[in-house]
């Protein structure tokens, strides 16, 4: 089974916004939130996800079928 977990700290732009990609000079920091993903590849086609944002509707977990996605305007649409 092939299991991988990591993390990265969220990022906020203290000068620039929406100038980095039209060549400005941007100043981007870290912020002391961050998301933590650990990942498990399964044989079947079945996505399963859960957050520890226990504040989030279904946070407790959501599951689909590859292919089978639809729009929830959940947290799960940003998977």
């Amino acid at each position: 089974m092939i299991e991988f977990t990591t993390k990265t700290h969220g990022r906020v732009n203290l000068i620039g916004e929406h100038t980095d990609y039209n060549g400005g000079w941007v100043l981007p920091t870290l912020i002391p939130q961050s998301t933590t993903v650990h990942l498990t590849v399964r044989r079947d086609q079945e996505v399963h996800a859960s957050t520890s944002a226990t504040h989030l509707k279904d946070s407790n977990g959501i599951s689909y079928r590859i292919g089978e996605e639809r729009p929830t305007k959940n947290w799960i649409d940003y998977i």
